[in-house]
């Protein structure tokens, strides 16, 4: 779908994907058929999914937007002409941080119930939600601000950062359904739910701000 140019169909294969990768690990423990196998091959699955995907459509969005939104002067044309990929190929490094953190996440015995820099699914859903707000927002506003290459960059450069950092985040597994214990997931997903409901596809990455934002006041609280 990428590869067609189909940005918003690509990033709900993602949603999809998102999906699958919660309940799979359920799934396995429940028919009893967990393996080592399954847990490699969830780790590739989410390079792909995570990675993968999401460095492809910020290399299309970063062509995008100097094919058709920048007013460029004949200096730059050329030298955009001469090295496109060295303009475009930024957009991997999100690629390579999200191998680099699965691959860490992996070996790191300190994830078992939180996590140490922003999960790769996560920064992910930020990336999916450009396209996604795009083609389904009523405001306009944003897409100047999406089809900006610095704001594709930056959302590169800072997706790749927290998802390398030794920075503790909450986890979002249950362990239980009682409130005691679960207070920042609860008010974490209804805060989301309300964000969607009002911005549509704009609210998921509200919703991952107010996922780190959460997760600062739980580490200050549990200091």
């Amino acid at each position: 779908m990428v590869i067609q140019g189909q940005l918003h169909y690509a990033a709900f294969f993602v949603l999809a994907g998102a999906f699958f990768d919660f309940i799979d690990g359920l799934v396995a423990r429940m028919l009893g058929i967990s393996t080592s196998l399954g847990g490699e091959l969830d780790s590739l699955s989410d390079v792909v999914t995570f990675g993968v995907v999401p460095g492809l459509i910020l290399f299309s969005l970063l062509s995008q937007t100097y094919a058709t939104t920048v007013n460029h002067s004949d200096t730059f044309v050329s030298l955009y002409s001469n090295f496109r990929y060295l303009f475009l190929a930024p957009a991997f490094l999100f690629t390579l941080a999200a191998g680099y953190r699965l691959g860490k996440f992996n070996v790191d015995t300190r994830q078992t119930k939180s996590f140490i820099g922003l999960p790769s699914p996560s920064a992910a859903l930020f990336v999916i939600s450009l396209p996604l707000i795009l083609e389904y927002s009523s405001f306009n506003a944003l897409s100047s601000i999406i089809l900006n290459p610095w704001t594709l960059y930056g959302t590169t450069i800072t997706g790749g950062l927290l998802m390398i950092a030794e920075w503790p985040l909450m986890g979002i597994k249950f362990q239980h359904v009682k409130w005691q214990g679960n207070e920042y997931k609860y008010i974490l997903i209804a805060g989301s739910v309300i964000a969607l409901i009002f911005l549509r596809f704009a609210g998921i990455p509200v919703a991952i701000l107010f996922y780190l934002i959460l997760s600062i006041i739980q580490n200050v609280q549990q200091k």
